[in-house]
């Protein structure tokens, strides 16, 4: 198999996943995503997404897990805001905001990720901070359309 068609191959895993949950079959979707985890344990996107349906379900100790996973291999939007949020229904809005500070220094672009931002920091009682964020992000999606 080619790096290609290996590729391919994981992309369609994840993908069926995705289908998987979308049509509310949470098990199978998770098994599936454990799957592309099994054939690429260097690759995010399967910690990232099964991250994000384990938080779905409110179990946060698995999806914490993941998502730390993937963003251990690598810094990413849709990991560092899944975990943000978890960590921010915990209470953990420090640990929150260190997280999307860390990627927004990455993506600082993101319009999304800041909007988060904002809405940890007033979590946090930093109004000022959550105003400037969400003032930031506004503007972005401004670009956006």
């Amino acid at each position: 198999m080619t790096q290609q068609q290996y590729q391919s191959h994981y992309e369609q895993i994840i993908q069926d996943g995705l289908n998987s949950y979308a049509r509310g079959d949470h098990v199978h979707a998770i098994t599936t995503l454990g799957h592309a985890i099994a054939l690429d344990p260097q690759h995010p996107d399967g910690f990232t997404q099964r991250g994000a349906i384990w938080a779905e379900y409110g179990d946060y100790v698995q999806a914490e897990r993941d998502l730390r996973t993937a963003l251990s291999i690598r810094t990413g939007v849709e990991a560092s805001y899944h975990l943000a949020l978890i960590l921010s229904d915990q209470q953990r809005h420090n640990e929150a905001i260190v997280l999307i500070e860390k990627a927004l220094a990455i993506h600082s672009a993101d319009s999304e990720l800041w909007h988060l931002f904002g809405i940890v920091l007033d979590r946090a009682n930093e109004s000022a901070r959550a105003i400037e964020a969400l003032t930031h992000s506004r503007h972005l999606r401004v670009w956006d359309l």
